[in-house]
């Protein structure tokens, strides 16, 4: 009896199995979505790039008219020109453009020396409160360092 009772159980699974293989290949194919070619991939990243540029232009002639105006200060202008450098150093190093990564890393230390030299005079004048550079000088330093390692 114990005997019948274990071909059975294996005859069954048997037959089981065979009903889910078949199911299985009698099924439609599962449709995969398609992956984009890594070419259109990349136009498409250096396109966002390019309109992330352009934003960038235009927010810093925004803010060199706000500072024709006294709306705006030289730091503020100093940050939306290194963020529009940030964004073509981004671009440079996804097309592998190592001399454009460099020269906009040392626009980025010409723009925050620039900076400190004007907010120095402005604290030699009185009109802005000791210690107002410190932030452009702490990044003026990174943006060293930055270019350091990339001409390593």
């Amino acid at each position: 009896m114990k005997k019948r009772r274990g071909i059975f159980i294996v005859c069954s699974v048997i037959v089981l199995c065979s009903i889910f293989l078949v199911s299985l290949t009698s099924s439609e194919p599962v449709r995969k979505k398609s992956i984009p070619s890594s070419a259109q991939t990349n136009k498409d990243i250096v396109e966002m790039y390019q309109k992330l540029i352009k934003l960038r232009e235009q927010f810093v002639a925004h803010e060199l008219k706000l500072m024709e105006y006294g709306q705006s200060g030289v730091l503020e202008l100093t940050k939306a020109r290194v963020k529009l450098s940030n964004a073509r150093i981004d671009l440079s190093k996804f097309q592998g453009k190592h001399d454009m990564v460099v020269k906009e890393l040392r626009n980025i230390i010409k723009f925050y020396s620039e900076a400190i030299e004007q907010l120095k005079t402005e604290v030699d004048k009185g009109q802005r409160a000791p210690g107002v550079f410190y932030e452009a000088e702490i990044a003026l330093l990174e943006a060293k360092i930055r270019l350091a390692k990339a001409t390593q």
